[in-house]
């Protein structure tokens, strides 16, 4: 009797989730017709697979996310639906418009398909949230205003007018541009070809075929070997979106500290107490589902036994 229960009620938290995920999906869509809304890659595969899918499994579907043209995601979603109808059927429940690159659009400068700076975000403040209201939004505050100085200090020490993450991207473009063969057609456009692949860049209109450049505002490799082509220097065509004054400006508004408890004007209001604190049953994880293959963080000073021999004395 007992197990009908706990099921009963995990049933009912699971669908009223659900409907609450529904009606913000709505409402949204309402508030804010006009503004590109995205689904989190990493947890439309982890829904996905719950039918315990294969490593190529895996790997096809993020192919398919991160695909940047809509004739490749065609192609790679034939491929998927060839290999097994109905797991290709049950990925296409979730529109992919909202979660593949293939249909992003060039407004919002970014090529992101997960959701990891929420996720680790909400991973930092999983100790407040189970506090009291007030004690809960004083800690995230301090929380912020730490995170906002760190911020500025950081950006003090790149050597460049952007970020060593974007700096590592770039790279690996600039590297892979000498692989591309170049056919310049005079003015700002020009083809470039490797193997079968062939794209088309204008520099004038800052776009390529591949739609990378236009996603995340830095230069492809197809660019950079235009570019450099003209004698121009690359940086010169990175999006303001990464730049050091760009990252500045959006730190530049720090949380103001304020004074105590006891020093708060007094109300007439009764204080609100919380509830009383009482474990349910089946009550879901604080922490985020893990991935089949995703590695187990370790406690400070403890050593995985993984790949251990182990003998029997």
């Amino acid at each position: 009797m007992q197990t009908t229960k706990c099921s009963l009620l995990h049933g009912l938290w699971l669908k009223w989730s659900a409907l609450i995920h529904e009606g913000l999906e709505i409402v949204i869509s309402d508030i804010l017709p006009r503004v590109e809304h995205r689904n989190c890659a990493r947890h439309v595969f982890v829904n996905w697979s719950r039918r315990k899918l294969g490593k190529s499994y895996e790997c096809d579907f993020w192919q398919i996310a991160k695909c940047t043209t809509e004739r490749e995601w065609e192609d790679l979603c034939s491929a998927l639906e060839k290999k097994d109808k109905d797991v290709y059927d049950n990925l296409m429940k979730k529109s992919p418009k909202t979660w593949t690159r293939a249909f992003l659009g060039t407004t919002c400068k970014s090529d992101i398909v997960d959701n990891n700076l929420c996720e680790a975000f909400n991973s930092s403040i999983v100790e407040a949230r189970f506090k009291s209201i007030i004690r809960m939004l004083d800690d995230i505050r301090t929380k912020m205003m730490t995170i906002i100085v760190q911020k500025r200090k950081l950006c003090n020490g790149w050597k460049q007018n952007y970020g060593p993450l974007v700096k590592a991207k770039f790279d690996a473009n600039k590297k892979d541009c000498v692989e591309w063969q170049l056919i310049w057609n005079g003015e700002n456009g020009c083809e470039l070809r490797k193997g079968s692949y062939q794209y088309t860049v204008d520099l004038s209109q800052r776009i390529c075929s591949c739609r990378s450049w236009q996603i995340s505002g830095i230069p492809c490799s197809h660019a950079c070997a235009a570019m450099y082509h003209l004698g121009l220097q690359p940086d010169e065509y990175m999006h303001k979106y990464y730049h050091i004054d760009t990252y500045k400006k959006t730190y530049s508004f720090p949380m103001q500290p304020i004074n105590g408890p006891h020093d708060w004007e007094k109300t007439s209001i009764q204080p609100v107490l919380p509830p009383i604190e009482r474990k349910m049953p089946e009550r879901p994880k604080k922490n985020m589902r893990m991935a089949k293959d995703e590695p187990k963080k370790l406690k400070l000073g403890h050593l995985s036994r993984k790949g251990l021999l182990m003998t029997c004395t």
